[in-house]
């Protein structure tokens, strides 16, 4: 007796190759830069815009002022000797060019810093937009709650940095970080969230029944209700050779952003955890050699059993046990 599915396996097919194919073009880049980033290849802040461009996944093109092509982009903004990086917006009616902007005036430029009134009171305020705070802001907003969010960085948190993750309910054959944290952010904006991006709460107070957040651009946030959700942030080696080149080759959580330069280069993970295993097998796509570099004799006490073995089957992953980094250079 021949055995089959009861119904047509179509529709999984179908979305399992269109979510597979989105997955692909958000990586490959291409077609239309919304910005043009202009900068120096090793440049700390050129990373951070770079790592947080693509995390909002707005379509960049990054030019280093180092190449022909990147001084002849400057020529055609008119620019001379500018303090860089320069971001230069090539959409709306009006395209601005930024000489080394601050995380403000970009989210201004955007248009992005919309006022808010103290007096205009919220039935909840989620400070941070990691997983768990988008997770608040749609079961609130859901509701019909009316709810702000507060987030200092891009959408997503440490989560978004994670190549890939294949633990998460309801995603067997795994979801990016930056996939399923954006997912979840446009969920609750289509339930009506408030997203207040690029802003630090700085303090909180009560008043008159309710708390009050200040933020970083000095307006208020109002809110009957506050949720503090600003999860955690990696651990620096406190390595002073090493934290001199952060961002000039040195990195925390940018796998995802900077594999692409790492082509047929070595390139070393420090850490056991689930986000080291996860840097590791994404890099391990496009740089010649990855190696691990582990204080422990083992990952099985910090790592997910399927990391390890994806690590174990990776013919060009290594790891090197009982080791810490004590300092490095640039060669």
């Amino acid at each position: 007796m021949a055995i089959g599915p009861e119904g047509s396996p179509d529709e999984e097919f179908h979305r399992s190759i269109t979510e597979y194919l989105g997955e692909w073009n958000s990586r490959r880049g291409g077609g239309f830069e919304a910005v043009w980033l202009i900068g120096e290849r090793w440049s700390a802040r050129s990373q951070e815009l770079r790592d947080a461009f693509s995390r909002y996944r707005i379509p960049i093109g990054f030019y280093d002022v180092g190449t022909a092509r990147g001084r002849e982009m400057l020529d055609e903004l008119g620019l001379v000797s500018p303090d860089l990086p320069v971001v230069a917006l090539r959409f709306g009616a009006q395209r601005s060019t930024l000489a080394n902007p601050s995380d403000v005036e970009i989210a201004e430029a955007f248009g992005l810093l919309e006022p808010i009134s103290a007096d205009d009171v919220y039935d909840v305020a989620v400070v941070g937009a990691g997983p768990a705070g988008l997770a608040v802001a749609v079961y609130a907003s859901s509701e019909g709650l009316r709810t702000a969010v507060v987030e200092a960085g891009p959408v997503g948190g440490q989560a978004a940095t994670s190549s890939m993750i294949r633990n998460y309910p309801g995603f067997p054959q795994g979801v990016s970080g930056s996939t399923l944290t954006n997912q979840t952010f446009q969920q609750a904006w289509s339930f009506g969230a408030t997203f207040l991006f690029l802003r630090e709460a700085t303090s909180l107070s009560a008043h008159e029944g309710h708390y009050r957040l200040g933020l970083s651009d000095g307006n208020v946030l109002s809110a009957r209700t506050i949720v503090i959700a600003t999860g955690v942030a990696y651990t620096e080696l406190g390595v002073p050779e090493l934290e001199e080149l952060h961002g000039g080759g040195v990195f925390y959580g940018a796998a995802v952003s900077e594999a692409p330069a790492m082509r047929g280069q070595r390139a070393f993970v420090v850490g056991a955890g689930n986000s080291a295993g996860q840097a590791a097998v994404h890099l391990a796509k496009r740089a010649g050699q990855v190696t691990i570099l582990v204080r422990g004799q083992s990952l099985a006490q910090s790592m997910s059993d399927y990391l390890i073995r994806m690590i174990g089957a990776a013919p060009n992953i290594d790891i090197a046990y009982g080791v810490q980094a004590v300092g490095g250079s640039r060669c």
